[in-house]
């Protein structure tokens, strides 16, 4: 059964309708949490290395870097430290108070780089977590 292009927008923006704060908190931290890990992700790749590499690196087992890659387990700030030392990247938060129409997040990948981590926001206050 496909869904018509109404409901499918309907169904998608009930994805961003939380019940309560709580939810809302937790979206964001695994919405976090995903966006470092894709980072990770994008410099692993761009250095060659794969998960054994940079779990052994890290001290910790190839099947708990896994389970931070999936989401199983959340990414604390030590581990955060961790991986910028050993991946040789800088991680910062900006703040953007949502003043100005668009807000465009700088990155500090190579300008030759091809990434996908620039974002931009349009409306409310966030944070966004970028290398």
């Amino acid at each position: 059964m496909s869904l018509s292009k109404k409901e499918l927008i309907k169904q998608f923006n009930k994805l961003n309708k939380f019940n309560n704060n709580q939810e809302k908190i937790e979206n964001d931290a695994m919405m976090l949490h995903a966006r470092v890990m894709q980072i990770v992700e994008i410099v692993m790749d761009q250095k060659g290395w794969n998960k054994k590499t940079l779990a052994n690196k890290l001290g910790i087992s190839p099947s708990y870097l896994t389970q931070l890659f999936v989401g199983d387990k959340m990414i604390n700030l030590t581990m955060i430290a961790k991986i910028q030392h050993y991946l040789g990247i800088k991680l910062s938060i900006e703040y953007c108070d949502g003043s100005s129409i668009k807000c465009r997040i700088k990155n500090n990948f190579n300008e030759n780089t091809k990434d996908p981590i620039n974002k931009v926001a349009t409306k409310s206050k966030y944070l966004n977590l970028v290398a």
